[in-house]
């Protein structure tokens, strides 16, 4: 049912929310933080993975204003982390 959905809307793209945005973010800057950030400790290294294969399905990405500050409101500790200041990069 996966692949149907993701054929039938590959061209249009898919609207990535919050938690897995924090996911994506914090696993594209390093693999080991998902583990010990606190918004994702409940992903594994494997879920990430996976979910960036899955992303590769849709021709764009789509994230409403909304979520963009829910995501800065989330990882905003990690910039006082001095290990996790993936903003600064």
């Amino acid at each position: 049912m996966i692949d149907i959905l993701a054929n039938k809307f590959r061209q249009k793209g898919i609207l990535i929310d919050t938690n897995l945005l924090v996911l994506l973010l914090v696993g594209s800057y390093n693999e080991d933080m998902i583990s010990n950030f606190k918004r994702t400790t409940n992903y594994t290294i494997e879920d990430y993975r996976y979910l960036k294969v899955f992303l590769t399905r849709f021709e764009k990405h789509f994230y409403t204003p909304n979520i963009l500050t829910e995501i800065t409101n989330l990882t905003d500790s990690i910039n006082s982390e001095p290990n996790f200041s993936f903003f600064n990069t």
